[in-house]
């Protein structure tokens, strides 16, 4: 328990800290301040990704320190000179005051639903100790690792995973620096680092949301109401934990909404210095994953729309900043996106169609994504938000946002062509992540639906809202948040626990205690500087981030691999290894990478994937000896000397 507590509170200053740091300096304040800290964060690990190595020779938490106090004295520097520049003070925020018991009711609120989500991921994952068992599982372990042992946090450094060969290889690697700090200060099992941050994502977007309700002019309740419903859709972050899993993206999913929150507030206070803040958020979001970046332009241009067709007009000063931020990031985004667009259409999924237009947008509206049950209460929350809409003006841009991708859910869900493969294709044509995208609106849709709750019960105590003395609100209040938690079951904190318990102990395990058992045999017997040739759809490839030995393949290959990718002889293992005894390409192959052992493993990341041609039949190989087996797991030594070379 003590390495749980310590890996969290780890994250947590990780997180937090550097973001907070640069945005003090560039004159942040309040809920903005400490809201926008993580992205900002991530903006700080973006743009120092790649410097760090080159300047102290490897990536750590020295480099990330380095990292915060140049790109804050920066910050300070540009909002010190536009200050004595305009020879002015900073204008003061337009938002009306908050009361110490608003700004502590919100703050219960987000660490309410941080507090469920660590509860509901551990008692998925037995306390953030299991190893996820689906498809990117490893590649995300492996990547951490390598960070960590190696130093090396450029995005083109992470093709040591399993795009050797590859030139032109890439990857937004903000999530994994992140989590490689982490493991490099705690020392601690990389399962519990990966899912400690993954337990983090309700309290994330719970933060993220109430600082965008608060700078968009919300009412502390809705923000309340808000991050109390952040933790309770199963679609996000519950599924996403789950699917895939993607954790970089469900990781920009939660932040979203703190850097819509950073461009408003960046709009309304008209400060030269919150060009960099923004710019860095903005690379925050891009080395999470760019597709999460074109996600925040969207509800970002749905804002700009609302604020100038409000105003009637498109000032001038405001267009300037908009353009001044766009070309900072754009230094450090533009090629990060462009790699991610390449990648988008080289690796085209074809998804099979998975229902109507009219059950998908049920399943959507309903909660019942690939569930038997829909959320009902939250279902609930949400119509009544419907019913209240009228007073959510300040935040119809963020439902439309979310009308934007449930009609790309709708989609991708149920129609095929050109046209929805080029609006989908950046997102990877994915239903679970559109469904995902539709949580943030629903959120607050839901939370407002709180409001109106609470509202209404003052109504049937014959007074309006205002009209109400503290004690008396604050009963209200809690009898509303008492009779939905009853209802859900505890805010459904049982059924998201189960969801995620599937990736873990579900029905296609693929590191079961027995072969954990004979990846740590692998540990005390494989040299350092050899490779272990394993199946890579069987889960050997998390031997590198469990005990750091290091495999052929590491990570899931879909079909035989592109010599430009992998390099000739990873094919030849790949498609002939089982023939050593005789294909001289194969046993130079094996010399040449310094291959010394064979793992073979049970079960796959996927009910599509069978063992690899070169892994077949192994038991007939006399190059091979058995030298360790169980229930799930068969080691074998490499004995080129037992073979004639003929």
């Amino acid at each position: 328990m003590m390495a749980q507590i310590g890996v969290l509170s780890v994250l947590l200053v990780l997180l937090m800290a550097p973001g907070l740091a640069v945005g003090l300096a560039t004159g942040l304040r309040g809920w903005i301040a400490v809201g926008t800290a993580p992205v900002l964060t991530f903006g700080v690990i973006a743009v120092s990704a790649s410097a760090v190595p080159a300047v102290l020779g490897r990536w750590s938490v020295w480099g990330l320190l380095l990292a915060t106090a140049v790109v804050a004295l920066a910050g300070l520097g540009v909002r010190l000179v536009a200050r004595r520049w305009a020879g002015a003070g900073e204008p003061a925020s337009p938002l009306v005051p908050w009361s110490r018991l608003q700004h502590g009711g919100v703050i219960a609120a987000v660490l309410m639903t941080t507090a469920l989500g660590l509860a509901v991921t551990a008692r998925a994952t037995h306390m953030l100790t299991d190893v996820h068992q689906f498809w990117d599982a490893n590649f995300h372990a492996n990547a951490v690792r390598f960070i960590e042992e190696t130093g090396q946090s450029q995005p083109t450094a992470l093709r040591a995973i399993n795009d050797q060969a590859s030139t032109t290889f890439t990857y937004p690697n903000g999530f994994h620096i992140l989590g490689a700090t982490a493991l490099g200060l705690t020392g601690a099992p990389i399962t519990i680092v990966l899912n400690s941050q993954s337990a983090l994502l309700a309290g994330l977007l719970a933060l993220s949301t109430a600082t965008l309700v608060r700078v968009a002019g919300g009412r502390p309740l809705l923000a309340f109401g808000s991050a109390i419903a952040a933790g309770a859709f199963s679609a996000f972050p519950y599924d996403l934990e789950f699917f895939g899993p993607v954790w970089p993206f469900a990781t920009g999913i939660a932040l979203m909404p703190a850097l819509v929150a950073l461009l408003v507030h960046t709009l309304d206070a008209l400060r030269p210095a919150l060009v960099v803040t923004t710019a860095l958020g903005i690379c925050g979001l891009v080395a999470l994953h760019p597709s999460v970046t074109l996600t925040a332009v969207i509800f970002g241009v749905c804002y700009l729309v609302q604020r100038w067709v409000t105003a009637r007009r498109v000032p001038v000063r405001e267009l300037g900043l908009l353009v001044a931020v766009g070309v900072l990031s754009a230094i450090y985004a533009v090629p990060q996106l462009l790699s991610a667009a390449n990648a988008a259409q080289a690796d085209k999924f074809s998804w099979p169609l998975y229902t109507s237009p009219s059950r998908a947008l049920g399943e959507l509206f309903f909660l019942s994504h690939e569930s038997d049950l829909p959320q009902w209460w939250l279902v609930g929350a949400m119509i009544l938000g419907l019913v209240g809409v009228r007073t959510l003006k300040p935040l119809y841009f963020w439902l439309a946002g979310g009308l934007i991708f449930t009609v790309l859910f709708v989609m991708t869900t149920s129609y095929k062509g050109a046209l929805v493969t080029a609006l989908t294709s950046f997102w990877w044509n994915d239903r679970w992540r559109f469904a995902a995208l539709v949580v943030p609106a629903m959120v607050v849709l839901a939370g407002h639906g709180i409001v109106v709750a609470r509202d209404g019960l003052a109504t049937l105590l014959r007074r309006r809202p205002e009209q109400l003395v503290t004690w008396q609100r604050l009963t209200a209040l809690g009898l509303v948040l008492a009779v939905f938690a009853l209802l859900s079951n505890g805010f459904y904190a049982e059924r998201n626990a189960r969801r995620v318990i599937g990736a873990y102990n579900g029905r296609y395990p693929t590191v079961t205690k027995s072969e954990h058992e004979g990846i740590d045999k692998l540990a005390t017997i494989v040299g350092k500087n050899d490779l272990v040739m394993n199946d890579p759809g069987d889960g050997s490839p998390w031997m590198w981030a469990l005990d750091d030995v290091h495999p052929v393949f590491g990570h899931v290959l879909n079909d035989i691999p592109k010599a430009a990718a992998v390099g000739e002889d990873r094919v030849a293992l790949f498609t002939r290894f089982n023939k050593i005894d005789t294909d001289r390409e194969v046993r130079a192959a094996v010399e040449k990478l310094h291959i010394t052992y064979v793992y073979e493993g049970w079960g796959f990341v996927a009910p599509t994937l069978t063992r690899i041609p070169g892994m077949t039949d192994l038991d007939k190989v006399k190059a091979l000896e058995l030298v360790y087996s169980n229930e799930h797991t068969k080691i074998y030594k490499i004995r080129l000397d037992q073979v004639p070379t003929s």
